[in-house]
């Protein structure tokens, strides 16, 4: 059960992000040329991840129930549709109250299109699991802004052997997709870093190429990235449970010859508070996912592994027979993500890179978060 008490007197108990004097548009948004010089109460977060409500958040805030930050729904669950102060003008779906907590018996899952922003002013407490992953594996979910960073990287189709497509790359550099057909079909080349300036999902994983589809052939689809996350409080936040913005793992190429799906990378996670304290208990992590298999021709490759553990990326997914090769695994910590090898048949996909954890107003143990924190 949810309940969200919210921002201010509010008319039937919602937050209304309010338009103030000057402001223009009329997406419910309000919205700031740039992050504001002095304190403002009803501003949270460091740019370029600052956002700005109308009111003052106020009451308790217990999370319990699923959150779609799809605008529509993000305003069912007792949130608002906001504009971030930052140059990209990123739209989230805000959730706050002067504090806001989950307990550590509960999970909430997140997805939907926007970035979800919780925002406090006395304390965030987060016991339980806040889960804004991606997974393609057991009960397939789709994070918040997943994919949102950049268009995924696809194998090359080639009825002799599709080549597996590129890792998504995001907080590092994602993995290449094997060639297949034996060097007849490019790989997918992973897209080199880039800034990343405002709160967005990774990027997601490309598929592979189609191989013989007049027997099948189908290329493995590539996995969602993870999502995107920001806790932002003006007091303490607190937390010894888990915050998981991982990435899914790529599908295994179909026989015959497909190329196999590339993992999607990690999303983002923002930690932002005047004092935060993370326990050595806790799990904060944004893996990638693996890569699947690429197929040969009477055999299909086998899914990659979703990032489900902070310890680990996904796996790669197995070859089809002697003639596919497997995909690459997903990157965790300071590992990078791996690229799958060229085949005579269908290739596998790179796994998918690392996410982004941003941290603000104290130290996240080594031991807590993957990737380590900037």
């Amino acid at each position: 059960m949810v309940r969200w008490l919210v921002f201010g007197a509010v008319a039937a108990c919602r937050f209304q992000a309010g338009i103030g004097p000057g402001d223009g548009g009329g997406d419910g948004g309000h919205v700031f040329d740039d992050a504001p010089d002095a304190f403002d109460p009803k501003c949270f977060g460091t740019a370029p991840y600052t956002v700005c409500v109308g009111a003052v958040p106020t009451g308790i805030v217990k999370l319990g129930d699923a959150i779609d930050t799809t605008p529509g729904n993000c305003e069912d669950a007792g949130g608002a549709v906001v504009t971030m102060t930052n140059a990209a003008n990123t739209t989230v779906c805000v959730i706050g109250g002067d504090s806001i907590a989950l307990a550590s018996d509960t999970t909430v899952p997140v997805t939907g299109s926007l970035p979800l922003v919780l925002v406090a002013v006395t304390t965030i407490e987060i016991d339980g699991t806040l889960d804004a992953s991606s997974r393609s594996q057991i009960d397939p979910t789709i994070g918040p802004s997943a994919d949102a960073a950049c268009t995924a990287v696809a194998g090359t189709n080639d009825t002799s052997g599709g080549s597996g497509g590129a890792g998504g790359t995001f907080g590092a550099i994602g993995g290449n997709g094997g060639s297949g057909a034996n060097m007849g079909a490019a790989a997918g080349t992973a897209l080199p870093r880039f800034a990343v300036q405002t709160l967005e999902g990774g990027c997601g994983g490309g598929a592979g190429g189609t191989g013989n589809t007049n027997s099948g052939g189908e290329a493995g689809p590539g996995g969602d990235s993870g999502g995107a996350i920001e806790l932002a409080c003006h007091g303490t936040l607190a937390v010894t449970g888990t915050i998981d913005a991982s990435g899914a793992g790529g599908g295994g190429g179909q026989a015959s010859r497909g190329g196999g799906g590339a993992g999607g990378s990690g999303g983002m996670i923002v930690l932002d508070a005047q004092t935060l304290e993370v326990a050595s208990s806790a799990q904060i992590f944004a893996n990638g996912g693996g890569g699947g298999g690429g197929a040969e021709a009477g055999t299909s490759g086998t899914d990659g592994g979703d990032a489900t553990a902070l310890g680990a990326g996904g796996t790669g997914g197995a070859k089809g027979g002697n003639n596919g090769t497997p995909g690459g695994a997903g990157g965790f910590g300071m590992t990078d993500a791996t690229s799958a090898t060229a085949a005579s048949d269908g290739a596998g996909g790179g796994g998918g890179a690392v996410g982004i954890i941003h941290a603000v107003g104290g130290m996240i143990p080594t031991t807590s978060a993957s990737p380590p924190p900037t």
